[in-house]
Formats: C-alpha cells, structure tokens, sequence
C-alpha cells in the first residue's frame, strides 16, 4: 500500500513539475495567462494544456471551408474535430486560438492532436 501511494505521489509531482517548466509563447501577453490556464477541452472538463500549446493563429494558418475549420501546423493542414470547438467562448486574444501537440492518429501515426480551438468572442 505504503508503494502505490509513494508512485502515485510520484507520478502526481512529475505532472506538476513538468507543466511548470512550459513556456509561454514569445508573443504572447502576460495578462492572458489566466485565461489560457481557463481553458477546458469541450466533453472532457480537462485543460486545453497550457498557453505554451495555445496558438493565436494569422490568417495565413487558417482555413474556414464548408466542412469546418482546419489548422496549418508546419505546412501540414489538420482538420479542427467540431467537438473541440470551445462555444459561446470570451477571447480577449483579438484572434482564433487553437491548442495543439503531439499525438497519434487511429493507426498509430504520428501527428498533430488539436485539444482546444477559439473562435473569436462569441455571444
């Protein structure tokens, strides 16, 4: 019992110390890290990660098509999942924000995993 508890105590101080080292993007203002840290991945309750995952997107890396949005990650075009768009979200980015990292598709493959993504400000 004495084991379990001292791994899971483990495991529990390797999470908080991982996600302290993360650093916010180089452009991104100090005064929002509260409300990146808000962010809930839509269905799950569970954070979008950090700011340092979160990307105010130019226009340049999004596409609005008739089957939703998709993201440009390093020259890659990732389809948003319409479950990760966060709803009636306040943005006070003045942008789209999409939350995104490493992951694996259904095969196994390598790829880019969307968890949150921000319209601008909606009512």
């Amino acid at each position: 019992m004495a084991s379990w508890r001292a791994a899971v105590l483990w495991v529990m101080t390797l999470a908080a110390t991982g996600s302290g080292h993360a650093q916010p993007p180089a452009h991104s203002n100090p005064a929002l890290h509260a409300w990146f840290q808000s962010l809930k991945e839509p269905g799950t309750g569970i954070g979008c990660c950090s700011e340092s995952d979160c990307h105010i997107l130019t226009p340049e890396e999004l596409k609005e098509t008739r089957d939703g949005y998709q993201v440009r990650v390093r020259n890659l075009w990732i389809k948003v999942p319409p479950d990760k768009i966060l709803k009636h979200q306040w943005n006070p980015t003045g942008g789209v924000v999409a939350c995104y990292g490493p992951g694996r598709d259904a095969q196994s493959q390598a790829t880019v995993v969307i968890f949150c993504f921000i319209r601008g400000t909606e009512t």
